[in-house]
């Protein structure tokens, strides 16, 4: 079959490989960024959007109706920073026992 021939393995290898480095370039820290401080920036931005869905879902208060959505972006950032974040400190550490 032509999943199993050379040519089409070698194009899943190239394939694979080509998303890991576009992955890897995502998610690779940028020398002389402070990830903590984005990270607590993220996280402040958060609570604050937790305490709109709160006051609008919980308590019912009109005037903050559908407020929240405005902090919804902060959710996936937060998890962007906490992978990109880990991997500074990984380097760090590691420059540091060098």
């Amino acid at each position: 079959s032509d999943e199993d021939s050379p040519l089409a393995e070698r194009s899943s290898r190239r394939r694979s490989r080509r998303s890991s480095t576009m992955i890897s370039w995502f998610v690779r820290p940028v020398e002389g960024i402070n990830y903590n401080f984005i990270l607590g920036m993220y996280l402040f931005f958060l609570a604050i959007g937790a305490v709109l869905v709160t006051l609008d879902v919980a308590l019912g208060v009109e005037a903050l109706k559908g407020l929240y959505l405005i902090f919804a972006p902060f959710l996936p950032a937060t998890l962007w920073c906490l992978v990109v974040r880990r991997r500074w400190l990984a380097e760090a550490k590691a420059a540091k026992e060098d």
